[in-house]
């Protein structure tokens, strides 16, 4: 959607500044490369990342310690936790 807006602007000779997001990774360098130049240097936006944070700080690991004292988080596929 945001390419052929781009393009019908190009088309139109209209430059505004376009706003986009990090929603459906519209933030992308990659999503962005192949837009019309000249619509390349009026993009701005905002980006955001949650925090990786360690499974024992989430608030999911908590409740299920303390329904269970002594749970021990076993290590899955990014190598957190304790191995088992």
């Amino acid at each position: 959607m945001v390419k052929q807006i781009f393009q019908v602007s190009s088309g139109q000779g209209y430059q505004p500044e376009h706003v986009v997001s990090s929603y459906l990774y519209n933030d992308f360098d990659l999503s962005n490369s192949n837009m019309p130049a000249d619509q390349q240097s009026h993009i701005l936006g905002l980006s955001t990342w949650n925090k990786h944070i360690h499974p024992s700080q989430e608030y999911w690991y908590q409740a299920v310690e303390e329904g269970q004292p002594g749970y021990q988080f076993r290590q899955m596929c990014w190598g957190l936790g304790s191995s088992r």
